[in-house]
C-alpha cells in the first residue's frame, strides 16, 4: 500500500512473554477472588420510660451464619463428594480463603439437611 493512501497507522507490539509462557502462566494461576464478608451490628437501646434494654433484631435473611451458596457448597462437598468435614474446612480456608471452624461446617450441613427434610 502506498504511503499516500494511508490514513491511520496503528502499531502492534508483541507481549513481553512468549505465547507459550503466557499460556502456561494462565493455566497455573487461580483467580484471586475475595468473598464478600458483611458484619451486622445489632445495637441496644434503653427505654427512657421503663429502663428496659432492647436489642435490634438481625434481618431474617441474615439469620444464618453463612450465605446460601457457601452452605450449599459445604453440603455438596460433605454429602455428594463424601469429603470429611476437616477436609472441607481445610479446602475452604486454603483454596477459597474462607476461615471456618469445624463446627461451622457441621452446622451448615445440618441446616441444609433440615431444609431438604422439611416439606
Amino acid at each position: 500500500m502506498s504511503a499516500t493512501r494511508l490514513t491511520l497507522e496503528v502499531p502492534a507490539w508483541p507481549s513481553a512473554r512468549s505465547k507459550r509462557c503466557s499460556t502456561l502462566s494462565r493455566r497455573r494461576s487461580a483467580p484471586n477472588r475475595r468473598p464478600p464478608v458483611s458484619r451486622y451490628r445489632c445495637h441496644r437501646r434503653q427505654c427512657p420510660d421503663c429502663g428496659a434494654i432492647t436489642l435490634a433484631p438481625l434481618p431474617d435473611e441474615h439469620a444464618h451464619q453463612f450465605g446460601p451458596q457457601l452452605t450449599a457448597l459445604v453440603a455438596y462437598l460433605t454429602v455428594v463428594c463424601r469429603m470429611p468435614r476437616l477436609v472441607v474446612q481445610r479446602f475452604l480456608e486454603g483454596a477459597l480463603q474462607i476461615p471456618i471452624s469445624l463446627g461451622s461446617t457441621q452446622n451448615a450441613w445440618e441446616e441444609t439437611s433440615a431444609a431438604v427434610a422439611s416439606p
